[in-house]
C-alpha cells in the first residue's frame, strides 16, 4: 500500500503543472498572534530566542509539560549534547528529534542516559535512522548488534511473509523485543495518564528501503486519540544517485480525520486523486482529508494544539 501510495504520486516524477496545495491553515492572522505567543513566553523562559527553543514548548505543550524554565533548559541542553550522527544527517533535524525523546520521557518521569536518549530519538525520527547505517557513525557494539540482529530478522520475516498490515503490525512488535529500552518507555504513561507508543520498523520493496516511525498517542481509556505513520524512503538502492522522500499521515481519532504532510507540493490533480483513493480505502470522508506541505520535522507534536483547540491549554 506504501509503496502503491508513494509511486502513484512522486512528486519528483510528475509532470503535471504545479500548483499551490489545497490546505486547512489557520487564518494569518492567528498564525501572528501563535508566532507571538511564542516568541513571548521563549523570552519570559529565558531561552535562546531560535527555532529549537520554539519547537521545544511545542513538544512541553504536546506532553502536557508544565512550562518551567528550568525543565525546557534541561531538555534543550539535552537535545544541544554531542551526538553521533553523521555528516550526512542535519543538525538541525537530529536536535529536534531529541528534543523531541527528551521531552517525551520526562512526560513518563524518565531521565535517560545521553546514548539512551539518542537511541530513543533514532526510534522516532525515521530520518535519522536511515542514516544510521553510512558507516560514519559511533554507535556503541551493543547498538550496532541489536540494529543488525534487527535488520538481519526483518530480511527473513520478509522471506516468508508477504507486505501487508498484519506482517507489518508483526515485524514492528517482533523489533521491541530487541529493543527493551523502547518497550520499557511505552509500557510507562505519561503524568496526564495518556501514553505516547513509538513503534519503528523498515523493510525493502520494489528497490525502494522504507524507514518509519509508528507513534500512538492513548488517551486516558486506553484509546488512540490519534496515529503519526512518519516514512523515509530510500530509493534507487542499487544505485548511487539515490533520493529520498518523507511522508507524515496523522490520523486522529474524533472526529475522523486524516492529515497529510508533505516536504513538496503535489501538483493540484494529484493532489485531489490522493485525497480521493485514501477516503476509499480509510473510510473517511474526503473532505475530512487534507495535504499540507510542510517544512516542520515532527509538525503533528509541535502543531497539535492548534489542531485541537479544544484541548485544555493550561499546563
Amino acid at each position: 500500500m506504501l509503496n502503491k501510495i508513494y509511486t502513484q504520486y512522486d512528486v519528483q516524477k510528475t509532470n503535471l503543472p504545479s500548483s499551490k496545495p489545497l490546505k486547512q491553515d489557520l487564518p494569518s492572522s492567528s498564525l501572528s498572534t501563535l508566532r507571538l505567543k511564542v516568541s513571548s513566553l521563549i523570552s519570559a523562559m529565558g531561552l535562546p530566542n531560535d527555532k529549537l527553543s520554539a519547537v521545544i514548548i511545542s513538544f512541553a505543550r504536546f506532553f502536557f509539560l508544565p512550562l518551567k524554565p528550568q525543565l525546557l533548559a534541561d531538555i534543550r541542553q539535552q537535545a544541544m549534547q554531542n551526538f553521533s550522527a553523521d555528516k550526512t544527517f542535519n543538525d538541525a533535524k537530529a536536535r529536534q528529534a531529541l528534543s523531541l525523546a527528551a521531552a517525551a520521557a520526562e512526560s513518563k518521569s524518565v531521565e535517560l542516559h545521553p546514548k539512551s536518549l539518542e537511541s530513543y530519538a533514532r526510534d522516532i525520527d525515521p530520518e535519522w535512522e536511515a542514516h544510521q547505517n553510512s558507516g560514519r557513525d559511533s554507535h556503541s557494539d551493543s547498538e550496532h548488534k541489536r540494529r543488525n540482529k534487527k535488520n538481519n530478522e526483518q530480511t527473513e520475516f520478509l522471506k516468508t511473509e508477504a507486505i501487508t498490515a498484519e506482517s507489518l503490525k508483526k515485524m514492528a512488535f517482533k523489533n521491541l523485543e530487541n529493543n527493551q529500552l523502547l518497550e520499557i518507555l511505552n509500557r510507562l504513561p505519561g503524568k496526564n495518564g495518556q501514553r505516547w507508543i513509538v513503534l519503528p520498523f523498515d523493510f525493502t520493496e520494489n528497490d525502494k528501503k522504507y524507514y518509519v516511525s509508528m507513534r500512538i498517542l492513548l488517551d486516558q481509556t486506553h484509546h488512540a486519540a490519534c496515529m503519526a505513520l512518519d516514512i523515509n524512503i530510500k530509493n534507487n538502492l542499487q544505485k548511487t544517485d539515490d533520493t529520498e522522500q518523507r511522508w507524515l499521515f496523522v490520523i486522529y481519532n474524533q472526529p475522523k480525520t486524516l492529515n497529510i504532510y508533505l516536504h513538496t507540493e503535489l501538483p493540484k490533480k494529484a493532489h485531489l486523486q490522493l485525497i480521493k483513493d485514501l477516503s476509499a480505502v480509510l473510510k473517511i470522508p474526503s473532505e475530512r482529508i487534507f495535504i499540507k506541505c510542510s517544512a516542520e520535522h515532527f509538525p503533528h507534536e509541535a502543531g497539535y494544539m492548534e489542531s485541537h483547540p479544544s484541548i485544555d491549554e493550561a499546563v
